[in-house]
């Protein structure tokens, strides 16, 4: 992992490969069963070097995964819309997003397949 980047900047990079109003479920046991079957996927594993998840009865929880939202949504990066949906905000999905630059282009072509899967299992929807 790039030393200029925290393990949580992947989940960020995903949500940033959505694209700007790209709506999505706001299921956390969702959201991180997900990015738990990403990181034992062998085409993504490497991109998880240093996730924990800890396997519960209802859903495998990242403290990553719940980072990257917390800071996303503080910043308001990503917009929560009535408590079931977040959207994706237009500085989030920024084509010079900072934490790019932290990323080789193999491993952005990789974050940008996950986006796609996410788009697919995530239901999400283009509001603007």
């Amino acid at each position: 992992m790039d030393s200029h980047r925290v393990v949580s900047d992947v989940v960020v990079m995903v949500l940033h490969y959505l694209g700007v109003g790209i709506r999505f479920s706001a299921s956390m046991p969702k959201i991180h069963k997900l990015f738990y079957q990403f990181s034992q996927d062998p085409e993504f594993s490497e991109l998880f070097e240093g996730f924990t998840f800890y396997l519960r009865d209802d859903f495998p929880d990242s403290p990553a995964v719940s980072l990257a939202f917390d800071k996303l949504d503080l910043s308001k990066l990503l917009l929560i819309v009535d408590s079931r949906e977040y959207e994706v905000a237009k500085k989030l999905a920024d084509k010079k997003f900072e934490i790019s630059k932290g990323f080789s282009k193999k491993e952005k072509r990789l974050l940008k397949k996950m986006a796609q899967e996410f788009k697919k299992e995530m239901i999400v929807t283009k509001w603007r």
